[in-house]
């Protein structure tokens, strides 16, 4: 943990039976008698049942983070869920928040929040597995970020998704 958990924060809660959640910590999750195994949070809530805040064209700098250089169109990620569960990305390069938000809802996505915005962290690979090592395809043509980047420990927070297999 690097930080204590702050309540209402848009918060990703990863529960020890594997499924995920986002909404705000300590109001609308975690769930009650649902063992948690991590959180991640973030800012607010980029998108709370299914609407986008009027403050993703008004409150940039304060609402939804310092971007670099004071530029409001940056690149940025997010992540959402969907009414059956299912875990929504969005990310690219020159987005402003609303058009972040929209993308994530264009899918569906009912509860959302904003991930990073910085050209180098906002990254998304695929992992070919080969026969001795894993080969990065990058998500988002053009990206910045470093293939392998987050495979070891790091000391920025990240967020990763893996399957199961079986």
């Amino acid at each position: 943990m690097g930080w204590p958990l702050r309540l209402g924060a848009a918060s990703v809660v990863i529960y020890r039976d594997g499924f995920a959640d986002i909404g705000r910590w300590g109001q609308t999750v975690p769930a009650a008698g649902r063992p948690v195994a991590a959180v991640r949070q973030n800012l607010g809530l980029l998108i709370d049942g299914g609407r986008i805040p009027l403050s993703v064209d008004t409150c940039i700098k304060v609402c939804w983070g310092d971007p670099l250089h004071e530029q409001p169109i940056v690149a940025r990620s997010g992540l959402g869920i969907t009414p059956s569960g299912d875990l929504v990305w969005a990310a690219g390069h020159d987005l402003s928040v609303r058009a972040l938000a929209q993308a994530l809802a264009g899918k569906g996505v009912i509860r959302a929040l904003e991930l990073d915005i910085n050209p180098r962290r906002v990254a998304g690979y695929v992992y070919e597995h080969s026969r001795h090592n894993l080969v990065p395809i990058p998500v988002v043509p053009g990206q910045t970020g470093i293939p392998g980047q987050f495979l070891p420990a790091y000391f920025r927070d990240f967020f990763t998704v893996t399957t199961r297999l079986g």
